[in-house]
């Protein structure tokens, strides 16, 4: 039941201080972190970016989008800067060093996920990995392959028993 005697009137702010809430794909919310650069663009202001960092970020995805919601402050306020104005906020997402190969290459035997090492201009290694997330046209490799290694990523197809003959 609304209690309108209790209701706020106004919400107090900082007008001269510059927040922005986005929405961050579901995939990049392990790698959102307090404290990464980021940088806001409005196109209605034209090509000006405003730099600033990352204040809080949302420990839990909404259902219905499947987004992370992250907040920025900006430290430089333009008086041409109005609440509600369509934005787009870029930051980084970090996490730990990984290899990551072509989605293309990695392929299934079975219930198994292998990709193929180069070892020479005629010999292919089979190898068992562990995937983790893709990353655009990527997949990262958690387990099986090294940095550095040649992964056969065009043309790779698993026939059983003929690629064993080959290996």
């Amino acid at each position: 039941m609304r209690d309108p005697e209790n209701e706020p009137a106004f919400v107090i702010a900082d007008p001269t201080a510059v927040m922005v809430r986005g929405d961050f794909p579901e995939r990049d919310s392990p790698f959102l972190r307090v404290g990464a650069e980021c940088v806001l663009e409005i196109p209605a202001l034209g090509e000006e970016r405003f730099p600033g960092r990352v204040r809080s970020v949302v420990r839990s995805v909404d259902p219905g989008s499947r987004t992370v919601e992250a907040t920025c402050d900006f430290t430089k306020v333009d008086p041409r800067l109005r609440a509600h104005m369509l934005a787009r906020i870029i930051t980084q997402v970090k996490g730990d060093p990984v290899v990551v190969v072509p989605r293309d290459a990695v392929l299934l035997r079975r219930d198994t996920r292998v990709v193929l090492i180069r070892k020479d201009a005629r010999f292919l290694e089979r190898r068992t990995v562990k995937v983790g997330p893709n990353i655009g046209a990527h997949i990262a490799i958690l387990e099986g392959v090294q940095a550095g290694e040649e992964v056969v990523s065009e043309g790779a197809v698993l026939l059983d028993g003929e690629l064993d003959k080959l290996l």
